[in-house]
């Protein structure tokens, strides 16, 4: 019988965090009816870009740096959003697309893996400035917070409602007044959120910065994965952005399972 002390926790909760954020993107997007493939390289761009400018920058430089790729990647993927609003091509070739385009991109940033983080900034995310051991309970609120604040997004804002419309019907959603426009924008924005943050986690877990493709495109299958598993039709407008925190904890786990 396995047994869990806190060591084994904090493990198990820091390298989830990148997948579970990821995760939650991904259900944002497929639950207004949609699907990202580009969220893995998007992870990827974060990554590298967080790396490339946080190295040996002082705490207060390296969390407007985070707080700028969050921002910035929100506002990159909801231009991915509007343009297939415009293009009227389908989420699944723009975004195929798009993925390229991301890993291209992070390539010219960081051609080999390197770069590196503030101390403060890997306690931040694994309870520990050297990333290895610490406390279990940051990683967990640094799981949390955001699956919560997300799911209360959804659940509880007339934006978020409106994306349960999308997905569910967008011929009904649009006859009954919606913005199915915007709400198309908006689900792709909190996916480019997410997938910030992913790759800020990832930084701050391992230190450094990795450009592979390999890297995001396992990261993009991963997070459909987890979606699947936890409740979330692929079809649209069912599922709860909660019941992905688990699976993307059981499939991050299974992955480093089987790595080990």
């Amino acid at each position: 019988i396995p047994r869990f002390g806190a060591f084994q926790i904090a493990s198990i909760s820091k390298n989830s965090l990148p997948l579970v954020y990821l995760a939650i993107g991904q259900a944002i997007i497929v639950i207004a009816g949609g699907i990202d493939l580009s969220l893995g390289p998007l992870l990827l761009l974060s990554n590298v870009i967080a790396a490339r400018f946080m190295e040996d920058q002082p705490f207060g430089i390296v969390l407007l740096v985070a707080l700028a790729l969050i921002l910035g990647l929100a506002i990159l993927n909801a231009l991915v959003g509007y343009l297939i609003n415009l293009s009227g091509v389908p989420d699944i070739v723009v975004t195929l697309a798009m993925s390229y385009i991301w890993s291209g991109v992070a390539l010219l940033i960081l051609p080999s893996p390197g770069g590196g983080t503030a101390p403060e900034f890997r306690w931040l995310f694994t309870g520990s400035q050297a990333g290895i051991g610490g406390s279990f309970i940051v990683p967990l609120l640094m799981m949390v917070i955001p699956a919560v604040a997300v799911s209360l997004f959804a659940r509880r804002s007339r934006a978020g409602l409106s994306l349960y419309a999308l997905g569910s019907s967008s011929v009904a959603a649009r006859l009954a007044g919606l913005d199915t426009r915007r709400a198309k924008i908006i689900s792709f924005a909190v996916g480019g959120a997410m997938a910030a943050l992913a790759g800020l986690a990832a930084v701050a877990i391992t230190g450094t910065g990795d450009p592979r493709f390999s890297v995001g495109a396992n990261a993009t299958l991963n997070s459909v994965a987890a979606i699947v598993l936890g409740g979330i039709a692929l079809t649209g407008g069912v599922g709860s952005v909660l019941g992905v925190v688990a699976t993307g904890v059981i499939v991050s786990s299974s992955i480093l399972s089987l790595i080990a």
